[in-house]
Order: C-alpha cells, then structure tokens, then sequence
C-alpha cells in the first residue's frame, strides 16, 4: 500500500539593475529583473532558459520546447497560449532545490522520464524540497515512472517542500510503475485549491499520492484540498496498488470538493484510500468504483477504504456534512474500514451514505464495511442516513461489521437506516441483503458488536433469507439502548449462533 514510492527497480539576457532611492535616500535597493521572451522566434527557448536561471520575472509566450531548469527565484507570466513541451525527450520544468517558482497561466506537456528515484519522477515538473506554485496552469500529457504530471515534497524522511495549485488543471498525466498519476506529493506539502485533477492513472494515487515510501513511519506527506475537483482518474496495479482518485498515507484535509468517476480495479479505495488521517467536510464522494478484476482481485471501498496496516495513530476517517453516494465495490460499497495491523477508526456525522452497492455471493457492506483483524475497528455514525444501499446476494445492505480477530464495534445515534418514507409502509429506498437488510453483525473470530443509541432507527429495510432489520451471526452482540427496530422484512432481528 506504499502508494508513494518511487519506482522499483542563444542570447543571454542580461539582469537589469536599477538604483532606487527609499525614503531620504539613505539606502538604495536593486528591482527585480523583468524578461520578455518569445519562444517561437529564433533562439527563444535559449533565452528562456536564461532568464530561469537568472531569476525575476519572466513573460514568455509562444511554445518552448525542450527541457528547462528554474535555478533562480523566479516569477513566470505565460500568455493564454503560453506553452513549455519537452516533446517526449525530458520534462518540460525542474525547479532546483531551495528555489521558490510561481507559474501563471501556463500549459505544461509532453513530458516523458524513466528511472529509479527523484530521476524517474514528475514527467511534468520536478518541484524538491522546493516551493511552486501553479495559478490558471495547465499540466497535461505527461509521463514518468512516478508522478506523471508533478511530483513534489523530498526524497528525504525530513518532510519538505510546498506545492501550491490555485485554479489550474492537472489532466491526463501518466505514471506507469509507481504512485501518482497526476501528482506526487512525497513527503511534502500540497495545496489544491479551485483546481481539477482528471483523467490521470498510476498502479496507486491514479489522481493524486500523498504521503511517503515506508507506509507512513517517519513523517508523511499534508495534502489540502479545497473546492476541487478529483474526477476520472485510474488505479491500474490490483490489489498491490488502489486509490483511483487520491492516495493518502500522510494526512488529508478535503472541504468544499468531490471526489467522483474515479476507478481502481481490483484494488482498494476507488475514490480515496487512506492509511493515514483523514478529515472530510462538505464534500461529495460519488460514482467511484473498486470492481474484482479478471484475475479474481476482490475491490474494496468503492468510495473510500480506510485501514491501518500497523502505524498507531494512523487509520483514521472523520467526515462531515458530506455524500458518500453510488459508489460500487466488491466488499464496502461505499467505505470499507478496517484495523488490520492496528487500530483504525471511521466517524460520520451529519452525512449521507446512500445508494452503494456490492456484488457478487457473500459480499459485504453494501453502504459501509466495517472489519477488525489485528487492530480494533471502529465506526460511529451521528445525525446521518443510509438509504438503498444494496448487498442483495450478500451481508449486510447498509453496515456489515465484521470481527476477524480484535473488536469490531459500532456505535449508531441519530441516524436513519432504512426507508426514506416518513410514513408506513415506510418502503421507500429501503437497504437490501441477503443476509442483514440494515445491518450484518458478525463474530467471526472475535468480538463483534452493534450499539443503537437514542435516535437510531433501523427502518423498513429488506433481507432475501434472514434479519431484514439487524443479523448477529456466531454471538455477535446487538444493545439498543433509546434506538428502534421496525418494520424490516421478513423480521426485525434475526440470529444465528453457528453462521
């Protein structure tokens, strides 16, 4: 799941300085160069790369093609047509260590590295320990080994280095053997702000990866994202690889922002895969998908996955005030959560987990999956509702909690599970199952339990064999304390000591 990895495996321009008295003129200062270049007459993209070097700003317009270098401070101003193309032989722009670059109103392309290591990564831009910024930018039709359109942070266990995107595209990028389709924020800090990342695919963090190479232990990788758009992007690795949209192994903040149409096919998390911490408000999280792929891979958390998969404090989910909607897998339609090495937590309040689905015999968790191995598993949910979610030849049509070693524990208040009917014969987008309508809870080989506090209502939801309300298999534990069970099909609660 170490989604962050790097691979396996002719005119000069000269500086203006200009005297300027400050105040009485007792000192004087030196002003910024400004350079003007037109790559498309002869010898511009020489004098382009010269006045990178020298710092300042820059207004370029035309199309540079080749490979650049900003080894200064410096301000890039492209016109609406402004456009660095390495033509497949480089990336377009590495900006050197300990610089600081801002780009504006720039197209980015034809980007194409290979290789091991910082070398192999960013087809598009290579940003180390350095700090860009992108404004009203384009980043498209790049390809590296890691980070095919951007790759940024540092190499290094010492977090470092600042990516800043503010209204500009990251599209149609590439990286072919490790994470980071679009971008690569290894160790560092990235900021999406009014940005859309689409269409992109890597094994892992088709979209975006997040985080570093040694499964969160030494640091990890901040990635904000706000009123952004991470849609259409690919996880092609199975089950080694996942995150279709975003790969976090550090720590993730989403607001305002959807994340939809992403895809990873026979791994986990089609939309978000989280091994780290996670909070996400006022954000959709719809019509991603983890299908099984050809070779019998199971996908799971059509929408999000979250797990720990042995770093304490890490495997944690907070969302609020969010849609986590029509999403698809073959376990957790919608979410799958799980403490597999260590602990893991998810908590949803005020939230919608509606309309998701898993296929196939024995599936489980249509709406949400919750499952322990060596680390408890938590989930709460708060002032929310789970409607249509289906697991119709499986467990659990909205919840199925599941102990495979420590405790699996649920804990629901305020919240509707079922029909969205105000009224009997409250029908109305009821959750389907096999086994479990509303809720599968199962001690398959620990403790497992479910906690219906004041104002959980499990309604009107729909079992094929058994528990259309609620299923305890193998003495899994069931306390409804200020909760109700009505009016599921064919009962309310149903159990079964030897499932």
């Amino acid at each position: 799941m170490n989604e962050a990895h790097f691979v396996r495996g002719r005119r000069l321009a000269g500086l203006v300085g200009v005297a300027i008295l400050a105040g009485l003129a007792l000192t004087a200062g030196r002003a910024a160069a400004v350079t003007t270049v037109n790559c498309n007459s002869p010898g511009g993209a020489a004098a382009f790369q010269a006045a990178l070097a020298g710092g300042g700003t820059v207004n370029v317009s035309g199309t540079c093609d080749g490979t650049f270098t900003a080894s200064a401070n410096v301000t890039v101003n492209g016109s609406p047509t402004a456009t660095l193309d390495a033509q497949s032989a480089g990336r377009p722009l590495t900006v050197s260590a300990g610089k600081t670059v801002v780009l504006n109103s720039l197209t980015i392309t034809g980007g194409s590295v290979s290789g091991m290591g910082p070398s192999g990564a960013g087809g598009g831009i290579s940003s180390f320990k350095a700090t860009l910024t992108l404004n009203n930018c384009l980043v498209t039709g790049n390809t590296a080994s890691a980070g095919g359109g951007i790759a940024t942070g540092t190499p290094l266990s010492t977090p470092s280095g600042m990516l800043t995107l503010n209204s500009s595209m990251v599209t149609n990028n590439v990286a072919e053997d490790g994470g980071g389709g679009g971008i690569l924020n290894h160790n560092g800090t990235a900021v999406i702000d009014n940005s859309t990342v689409s269409g992109n695919a890597a094994p892992g963090g088709g979209g975006i990866a997040s985080g570093n190479g040694n499964g969160g232990l030494g640091g990890g990788g901040t990635l904000t994202v706000t009123n952004s758009h991470v849609t259409g992007n690919t996880a092609f690795g199975g089950p080694e690889g996942g995150a279709g949209g975003i790969a976090n192994g550090g720590s993730l903040t989403m607001t305002g922002s959807s994340v939809t149409g992403n895809q990873a096919v026979g791994g986990s998390g089609g939309g978000i895969l989280n091994h780290g911490n996670a909070w996400i408000s006022s954000s959709s999280i719809s019509n991603n998908s983890a299908p099984d792929d050809s070779l019998g891979d199971q996908g799971i958390g059509g929408g999000i996955f979250n797990g720990n998969f042995g770093v304490p404090g890490h495997g944690t989910v907070s969302i609020t005030g969010s849609q986590v909607n029509h999403n698809t897998a073959g376990l957790g339609g919608g979410i799958a959560s799980g403490g597999f090495n260590d602990d893991a937590s998810l908590t949803i309040s005020s939230s919608a987990v509606s309309f998701n689905s898993v296929t196939g015999p024995m599936s489980g968790g249509g709406g949400i999956l919750n499952v322990s191995g060596g680390g408890v598993a938590n989930l709460s949910i708060s002032g929310s509702t789970m409607v249509g979610n289906l697991a119709r030849q499986g467990l659990g049509g909205a919840i199925a909690n599941v102990s495979q070693g420590a405790d699996a524990s649920v804990n629901v208040a305020t919240t509707t599970i079922g029909s969205t009917s105000p009224h009997a014969p409250y029908s109305l987008n009821p959750n389907q199952a096999a086994f479990g309508g509303g809720i599968f809870n199962w001690a398959q080989s620990g403790p497992a339990d479910v906690t219906l506090g004041s104002g959980a209502v499990v309604v009107a939801n729909q079992a094929s064999v058994d528990g259309g309300g609620v299923f305890n298999a193998d003495g899994a534990s069931l306390t409804v304390s200020g909760g109700l069970i009505l009016f599921n099909h064919p009962d309310n609660v149903a159990s079964d000591p030897g499932f």
